[in-house]
């Protein structure tokens, strides 16, 4: 009898490999060269819950989500382990070395974009 799990897909659920170029593809190619022993990564993209349903059903063996409230789900059912929160949020903003909305000590993105409002070529 196989596991049943109250998580629902969102979309399609890709099972297949794609292509990871950028941060991605050197960080894994940087690890695995790290290693005493040879190994592979494959990256299969998708919606946060599609990707937990991809680990779900053995179509991967590890998994970045960002649905906390799913992440916990999974674990509560006992079909999946948090290991640990790597990333806060989907936003890294980037803008002139100068920082004339003076961004840098603001605490959340939502702020950065009213203070970036506040500039006068915006008013």
């Amino acid at each position: 009898m196989q596991a049943e799990t109250s998580i629902q897909q969102h979309g399609n659920m890709a099972t297949q490999p794609t292509q990871v170029f950028g941060q991605g593809e050197a960080l894994a190619k940087d690890y695995l060269s790290l290693r005493d022993t040879p190994g592979s990564i494959e990256w299969v993209c998708n919606h946060s819950r599609n990707t937990q349903l991809a680990l779900f059903h053995g179509h991967i063996d590890l998994a970045l989500t960002y649905e906390r409230e799913q992440e916990e789900i999974s674990v509560l059912e006992g079909w999946a382990e948090n290991a640990g929160c790597i990333f806060h949020d989907h936003f890294c903003l980037i803008g002139p070395e100068q920082d004339p909305a003076n961004i840098r000590q603001v605490q959340s993105i939502e702020e950065a974009f009213e203070q970036i409002l506040l500039l006068p070529s915006h008013q």
